[in-house]
């Protein structure tokens, strides 16, 4: 192993960057980090060259790392509810995690959430007909309608985001012989009425079935290519396929390619 001086290392010289890049007889791990950038300063940096740029491959991060579990918060395969919660991802990229997860080998263990204030219902219909195509990927870990608690978006912006009638779960009263307002001031979860129409457990009811489906046939599914020349074998072993293999050639094999 290479020990470098720390000095060095941590000043982001230029110089030095691409010596350690250039030098094919020893192997690095460079571990990279915001450090109180000004406003447009790092993308004034990337275009005046001083950052030496790499190819990002996942398994260097992961697989490579000994990394074979994670706990992403994925917590909905609907774009719009996940506009709700603040995420600033999209059902998509939930999706192409999961891919990736399987791919390299690497157990995502995630959530379900459901019963935000107003969700529509047609996303839970939407998301009950995805599920049968995703039976390949790992299914979620838990499935539970939301619950607030303190230091979220919901609880310290409660009633611009729909959350009413905020109040501590009941069982703090049985535990602690405090008033209302010091059990208010000592609670982490709380209870709430939400913002919205319609009874969650009715709308939800079809993709939580789908979800159990999901789980039973995870193992026995499956969705994968192997290369041969100049096309591409895709078999597809889930419920829901069409047919147990297609072969891409030409154009379709380059979108197939380039949709990772």
């Amino acid at each position: 192993d290479t020990v470098l001086d720390f000095t060095d290392f941590v000043s982001f010289r230029k110089d030095l960057l691409e010596s350690l890049l250039l030098d094919g007889a020893a192997t690095y791990r460079l571990f990279l980090g915001y450090s109180g950038w000004g406003p447009n300063q790092l993308d004034a940096e990337m275009e005046q060259g001083a950052w030496a740029r790499l190819p990002l491959h996942p398994e260097w991060l992961l697989a490579d790392a000994g990394v074979t579990r994670i706990q992403p918060g994925i917590e909905s395969l609907s774009d719009a509810v996940l506009k709700l919660m603040r995420k600033g991802v999209t059902a998509l990229q939930n999706v192409q995690l999961l891919k990736w997860c399987r791919e390299l080998g690497v157990t995502p263990f995630w959530n379900l959430l459901w019963g935000f204030p107003d969700e529509e219902p047609s996303e839970y219909a939407r998301m009950a007909r995805l599920v049968p195509l995703l039976a390949h990927l790992a299914p979620p870990s838990g499935v539970a309608g939301l619950r607030l608690d303190r230091f979220s978006p919901g609880f310290d912006d409660a009633e611009r985001l729909g959350f009413l009638d905020v109040a501590p779960m009941p069982s703090y009263d049985a535990v602690y012989p405090f008033p209302p307002d010091r059990l208010a001031n000592l609670a982490y979860s709380f209870t709430f009425a939400r913002r919205g129409a319609g009874e969650a457990a009715e709308y939800v009811a079809p993709l939580l079935r789908a979800l159990a489906r999901w789980k039973r046939v995870a193992g026995a599914s499956a969705l994968f290519s192997v290369p041969a020349g100049d096309a591409l074998f895709v078999f597809d072993l889930r419920a829901a396929a069409r047919r147990p293999l297609t072969v891409l050639r030409g154009l379709a094999r380059a979108v197939h390619d380039a949709c990772d």
